[in-house]
């Protein structure tokens, strides 16, 4: 009967087979939504840092610290997508994150499916491809700092799951690939490190497994790192320590099941509770769980540690802006919550009424997963999107009256002289928007246009007057007087300040650009830049006499 039921044999390797095509599925089920949502977005704060402050290709282009970390991967990728896709579009690069994106899952999957088995190795997959909790990473591209390293360190413990010495090899490179991400491979050298001191196998002939990653990251850290001032580590963050690792694998939970809300950052998250009763339950049934066995399986002590680690990290960098409960530390500690689970429930069959319910939470998770991540993406990802687009396109349009030496002023995470931007946006395209474009901006979003052009050019008041010509001078009206580009003289004969607000493209009254103080002069500079349209000045309190001297 062996050979003679071919059906019996397609069957099972159909069953086989279901779990991977599903995972395929919601793969680019994942990676669609993700490029989707993203739509929006042009290259945003931090991704700023490799286009227009590390020109060339020289060493401490590449791996020089950015917020202390070895960025050598992202910062390489990012100036390559430059020179062969240009400024146009982040669709390029926001491509290659998705893929990042894919290989950490993929890597995760293996890894779960090893101690598991696939049905369940699927569902704790799935639930991280839609972890709304951690939009930030999932969706901003400059992540992959975050993402790639890891993906590079589950792809360790992986190859170390092998147990020889091709394994022992991959592990060692795909750990010092992960160094050139960020510090997030940290964890996992220190996890891979506590393999290589469990294992019985000969230590000696094996510590080059954590240690070549290592000695590299001292390296790079004694050379470039240390002479960085953006290390974020606060030594009296210390005794904060317990508390802080009860937010995070509080909020770990919470935003494994969906329950998370907002960034993340609220004061006291609604649900935060119940990621913390969740997090102490889990506790005990662990301990049940190893007091079982007899002693904690060595698969649990690596990953362990590697947690460990992470909440180490976090807790000593905690400040007001780095938060464990904020969105972009929530994708390692809800990998780290399912391998280590993973590790206890090694040798158990679960069971079809199991996995049915972990299926059943798993959709509740992802549905809630997939509105946050659009919610998050409608009051920011669009909004942020279109005042870069916005304010780029008000510098670009300040053509020949654009100052180089002024900051672009665009959150980003170093100071970008405007010339550095136009002369980047002449040689590799721009971002901004054109003319037809423009045109179907709303009223307040061409007011972004009018505070890009006005960053750029310098346009209003400064403190250095033309002289006045009594020919030229005028009181000024109360409502919104209109004025041909040029310089004038503004005089408060008031008794009080004197606001000066200018519009060009956006409605009045406009951006405020200083205030003139009483019985004194100031000069008001309106460039022509690009457009044709006439300035609208308007003057607050407009009752008064406010005199206007110029052509």
């Amino acid at each position: 009967m062996g050979h003679g039921d071919p059906g019996a044999d397609v069957s099972v390797g159909w069953r086989e087979r279901l779990p991977l095509a599903l995972l395929a599925l919601a793969m680019v089920l994942s990676v669609w939504l993700g490029l989707s949502l993203n739509s929006v977005m042009t290259f945003y704060a931090d991704e700023w840092d490799p286009l227009l402050s590390r020109s060339g290709w020289g060493l401490d282009q590449i791996f020089a610290p950015f917020n202390g970390h070895p960025t050598m991967i992202p910062m390489a990728i990012y100036k390559t997508v430059q020179e062969v896709f240009g400024m146009d579009s982040a669709r390029p690069i926001q491509a290659i994150h998705a893929v990042l994106l894919l290989l950490m899952n993929g890597a995760l999957f293996l890894y779960l499916k090893r101690r598991v088995g696939d049905w369940a190795a699927l569902i704790g997959t799935v639930m991280v491809l839609f972890l709304g909790a951690a939009f930030e990473i999932l969706l901003y591209s400059f992540a992959m700092n975050f993402t790639g390293a890891i993906a590079v360190g589950i792809g360790a413990l992986v190859a170390l799951d092998r147990d020889d010495r091709k394994g022992d090899i991959a592990a060692s490179f795909l750990l010092l690939v992960g160094v050139f991400f960020s510090m997030v491979i940290v964890p996992f050298i220190v996890a891979v490190a506590a393999e290589w001191a469990l294992n019985p196998r000969d230590r000696r002939g094996r510590i080059f497994v954590p240690g070549v990653s290592l000695g590299v990251l001292v390296v790079w850290w004694l050379i470039w790192g240390q002479n960085s001032d953006e290390s974020t580590v606060v030594v009296s963050n210390f005794l904060l320590l317990p508390d802080t690792a009860f937010d995070a694998i509080g909020s770990g939970f919470t935003s494994l099941f969906g329950l998370a809300t907002g960034y993340g950052n609220e004061p006291n998250q609604p649900n935060l509770i119940w990621g913390k009763v969740m997090a102490i339950v889990a506790v005990a049934i662990a301990w049940w769980r190893i007091k079982v066995i007899g002693s904690p399986p060595r698969g649990f002590l690596v990953v362990a540690a590697g947690l460990l680690t992470y909440l180490l990290l976090l807790g000593m960098s905690l400040s007001d802006q780095r938060q464990p409960t904020f969105s972009r530390f929530q994708l390692p500690l809800v990998i780290f919550i399912l391998m280590i689970a993973s590790t206890l429930l090694e040798g158990i069959r679960i069971g079809a009424a199991w996995l049915v319910a972990g299926t059943v939470v798993a959709a509740l998770s992802i549905n809630a997963g997939i509105g946050l991540m659009r919610e998050r993406v409608e009051e920011r990802w669009e909004p942020a999107g279109l005042y870069v687009r916005t304010w780029l396109t008000g510098t670009e349009l300040a053509g020949a009256d654009a100052l180089p030496a002024r900051e672009l002023q665009l959150r980003m995470p170093v100071m970008v002289g405007v010339g550095d931007y136009l002369d980047a946006s002449e040689r590799y395209g721009s971002p901004a928007l054109n003319r037809s474009e423009i045109s179907a901006l709303e009223p307040a979003e061409l007011t972004w246009v009018d505070g890009g052009f006005i960053n750029a050019s310098g346009a209003g008041l400064d403190a250095d007057p033309p002289a006045s010509k009594p020919s030229t001078c005028r009181p000024a009206a109360a409502a919104p007087i209109e004025l041909k580009p040029g310089r004038y003289r503004v005089e408060n004969e008031t008794k009080g300040e004197v606001t000066v607000l200018v519009a060009r493209l956006g409605p009045t009254p406009g951006t405020n650009t200083g205030a003139v103080l009483p019985g004194s002069a100031a000069g008001l500079n309106l460039p022509a830049g690009e457009l044709a349209e006439p300035w609208q000045v308007s003057f607050e309190p407009g009752a008064g006499r406010i005199r206007l001297c110029g052509s």
